[in-house]
């Protein structure tokens, strides 16, 4: 895992020469949605494969989700900045003070409503916390769990790329706010 992770960090600064943020960020997106999409397929029907199976397949897809780990790391943080020169430009301040404390607290209330749910969602599929063996847990609650840790971070992630064709602070844009 390692070393998807560290080419990729090495990579997202050099890539961002040639590429604008937005499609770095699509594509960062959709690496990650082809990830998780292929470990779900590579395990589905969760009945046919045995348990150490599982966990290859499901080690080898987060290794090759390490690729975009680094783009994760630096992408989203440099579109940010763009973001307080575009409130430089507009409102004459810059407001990171402002808004890195809001995104923090955001970050805490939504990381534990996250907790929370998925929480909820394992006590009703029948998770089995410390079940002896993988066949002491209900079939419905372990193909749930493929469910809720592949398919749906998945499917987020596609639906993440739809606010990317709404951002307007790419390349030329922001070498104009910049420069004024």
């Amino acid at each position: 895992c390692f070393v998807p992770t560290g080419i990729s960090l090495f990579l997202a600064p050099v890539l961002r020469r040639f590429f604008d943020d937005k499609i770095l960020y699509i594509g960062m997106k959709i690496g990650t949605a082809v990830c998780y999409f292929a470990m779900f397929f590579s395990i589905y029907p969760y009945e046919s494969h045995e348990p150490q199976d599982i966990f290859i397949s499901v080690l080898i897809w987060y290794a090759l989700h390490g690729f975009t780990t680094g783009f994760y790391n630096t992408i989203p943080g440099l579109m940010q900045m763009a973001i307080y020169d575009y409130g430089e430009w507009k409102f004459g301040e810059r407001n990171e003070p402002t808004v890195s404390a809001l995104k923090n607290t955001l970050s805490r209330i939504l990381g534990n409503c996250t907790t929370f749910f998925s929480n909820l969602i394992l006590v009703s599929i029948g998770y089995i916390a410390y079940a002896d063996t993988p066949k002491d847990m209900p079939t419905s609650a372990k193909s749930s769990l493929l469910y809720m840790f592949a398919l749906a971070p998945a499917a987020f992630s596609v639906l993440s790329i739809i606010p990317m064709f709404f951002y307007k602070l790419t390349g030329k844009k922001h070498k104009e706010i910049v420069k004024e």
